[in-house]
C-alpha cells in the first residue's frame, strides 16, 4: 500500500462477537460467502459491497473488479467481525489478471491483511485506509519494469499508525523475504501479540518483526479488527484462518464490556422475567413475555449507573409479527396528515425495543422497523411540551438500519445532555438536547409488547437480541 496522509481518529471501536479461548485454527472465511465480513469503500458507507469486488465464487474469497470499469478512487477493505488481540493469522492467496484500468502503479500485484484496525463503522467515507498495521502482499512483473521487479513480501506498511524497532520509530519498511511472482499460492502470517510486538512469516519463514504498534499520536493499539484489501489487483483467497493466543482479548481499546457474552451477571433481572431474557449462544435474547409487574421491571437494567459515557452495542430484529400503523415522520419530528388533518400511516411489518439511557424509558434510542429508521428518542420527540429544535434533534436525519435478521451496530455518545447516534457508520442524530435527562443512571435493554389473548405475539413486540455491549466513561 502507498504511504497517503490518513485522517486521525479518536475512536478506536473494536467490539467482538465473543472471544475464543481455544488454542486451535479459526477459518475466518467459511468457503461459502462473506458471513461475519462487512466491505468498507471509500466514499461509501460500511456495508455497502461497491460494484460486488468482494464476492465468494467457486469456494474462493476474491477481490473482483468483474463489474468495474476504472479505478475511481473507491479503496476497499473487508473486515471480519471480530477483534483480536493476541494470535495468529495466516492466509492463502494469489494474484491473477490484469490490475483494474486507472489504479496506481503501486497498487499492481498489491493487497493485504490489515491488523489492530479500527471498526469499518468509525471509518470517514472520505478516508481511504483505516487506521492499521498492515502486513502487505506484494508481487512482481520484471516485464513491466524495474519497480516491478524488486518488490518484497511482507512488508510493513502504516496508515495512520507508526512501530518501534530497535527503539527507533519506523512508519513503513521493507521485508527480508524473497521475491515473488504472486500469482502462485503463497502463504503469508502475522503473529500478533498484543501492544508488545508483531512477526511477519511468508511460507513459514519469519521476514519482519518490530514492537509497540500505535496510532500516530502515540496511543497503544493493543487490539483491533482485521481486514483483507480490495487495492485495484484482482486477489483470491482460499483460506483466512487464525489461531488465538495465551492473553487474546476481544475488548475494545479504552472500552469494557457489560455483557460477557455467556451470563446476565451485571445486569438487574426480575424473578418474573427469568427465561424470557436470557443468553443464548453468545448473545441477549428477548422473547417479550416477561411477566415482570412494572414496565420498569420488565426491562433489563444494568446494576452499575453511567453518566457521560460512550457505548457501543450490536443488535437485531429476529422477525416481526403482523403489521403496525406507522406514520410518516417529518424531518422536524411532527407526523405527515392528509388535507383533512388526519396522520397519515401505513401498515408495516415492525418490531419495538430499545436502549434506555441514563435509567429513563423517555431517553430511550428506539430499535424498530419504521422508515424514520432506529436511533430517534420517541419520548422527546412526541413531548409537545419540548422546543421544537429538540423535537426535530431527535428525530433521524436517515435511515440506516439493515433488514430483519441483520445485525446492527449503535455507537451512543452521552454527554450532559447532548446525545450523538451512530447507526451502522451513519450519524442519524448529532447532539440532541434532551432537557430534563437524569445527570446519571443505568442502560437498559427495552422488553415491548407480547401475546394477544389468541396467543399470537403483537405488531410491536421487542423480538431481538444484543450483543458486544461495551462503554467507556467520558
Amino acid at each position: 500500500m502507498k504511504t497517503t496522509p490518513i485522517i486521525p481518529f479518536t475512536l478506536i471501536a473494536c467490539m467482538s462477537l465473543g472471544c475464543v479461548h481455544a488454542q486451535q485454527w479459526i477459518p475466518l472465511f467459511n468457503g461459502k460467502d462473506l458471513k461475519d465480513w462487512t466491505p468498507k469503500f471509500a466514499d461509501h458507507p460500511a456495508g455497502e459491497n461497491f460494484n460486488r469486488i468482494f464476492r465468494v465464487e467457486d469456494g474462493l474469497l476474491k477481490v473482483s473488479y468483474a463489474d468495474t470499469e476504472t479505478f475511481d478512487g473507491s479503496f476497499g477493505h473487508l473486515f471480519y467481525k471480530t477483534p483480536y488481540s493476541h494470535y495468529r493469522i495466516r492466509a492463502e492467496f494469489r494474484f491473477t489478471g490484469d490490475q483494474l484500468a486507472g489504479g496506481p502503479p503501486w497498487a499492481y500485484r498489491n493487497n493485504g491483511l490489515m491488523l489492530h484496525s479500527q471498526a469499518p463503522e468509525t471509518i470517514p467515507l472520505e478516508q481511504k485506509f483505516p487506521n492499521s498495521i498492515e502486513t502487505q502482499f506484494w508481487g512482481n512483473n520484471p516485464e513491466k519494469g524495474a519497480r516491478f521487479s524488486s518488490r518484497h513480501m511482507g512488508n510493513l506498511y502504516t496508515p495512520g499508525t507508526k512501530v518501534l524497532i530497535d527503539g527507533k520509530v519506523v512508519e513503513n519498511t521493507d521485508s527480508s523475504s524473497p521475491l515473488f511472482s504472486g500469482l502462485e499460492w503463497t502463504t503469508v502470517e502475522a503473529e500478533v501479540h498484543g501492544g508488545e510486538q508483531i512477526i511477519h512469516f511468508v511460507n513459514g519463514k519469519e521476514v519482519l518483526r518490530y514492537q509497540a504498534p500505535q496510532l500516530n499520536d502515540g496511543t497503544p493499539l493493543t487490539s483491533g479488527y482485521i481486514a483483507i484489501q480490495a487495492e485495484t489487483h484482482p486477489t483470491e483467497f482460499r483460506k483466512i484462518e487464525l489461531l488465538p493466543l495465551p492473553g487474546n482479548q476481544c475488548v475494545p481499546n479504552g472500552m469494557r464490556p457489560l455483557f460477557d457474552g455467556k451470563t446476565l451477571d451485571g445486569w438487574k433481572l426480575h424473578p418474573k422475567s427469568v427465561g424470557h431474557w436470557k443468553v443464548i449462544d453468545g448473545v441477549i435474547d428477548c422473547d417479550a413475555l416477561s411477566e415482570a409487574p412494572s414496565v420498569e421491571e420488565k426491562q433489563l437494567w444494568t446494576k452499575e449507573s453511567f453518566g457521560d459515557f460512550e457505548l457501543h452495542v450490536d443488535w437485531r430484529i429476529k422477525e416481526t409479527h403482523g403489521l403496525y400503523p406507522v406514520p410518516t415522520i417529518l424531518p422536524d419530528g411532527s407526523h405527515k396528515k392528509d388535507a383533512a388533518g388526519k396522520v397519515i400511516t401505513t401498515p408495516t411489518p415492525n418490531a419495538d425495543s430499545g436502549i434506555l439511557l441514563r435509567g429513563q424509558l423517555k431517553s430511550q434510542c428506539n430499535i424498530w422497523c419504521w422508515p424514520i429508521g432506529s436511533g430517534e428518542v420517541y419520548g422527546y420527540r412526541r413531548d409537545m411540551s419540548m422546543p421544537p429544535e429538540v423535537r426535530a434533534g431527535v428525530t433521524p436525519k436517515l435511515r440506516a438500519d439493515r433488514p430483519v435478521g441483520e445485525w446492527n451496530r449503535f455507537i451512543i455518545r452521552m454527554q450532559g445532555e447532548l446525545l450523538t447516534v451512530n447507526l451502522n457508520g451513519h450519524i442519524v442524530i448529532e447532539n440532541a438536547r434532551l432537557p430534563g435527562v437524569a445527570e446519571a443512571g443505568p442502560i437498559g435493554l427495552q422488553h415491548h409488547g407480547g401475546k394477544e389473548e389468541d396467543g399470537s405475539y403483537n405488531n410491536a413486540s421487542s423480538l431481538v437480541q444484543f450483543r458486544n455491549i461495551f462503554i467507556r466513561k467520558l
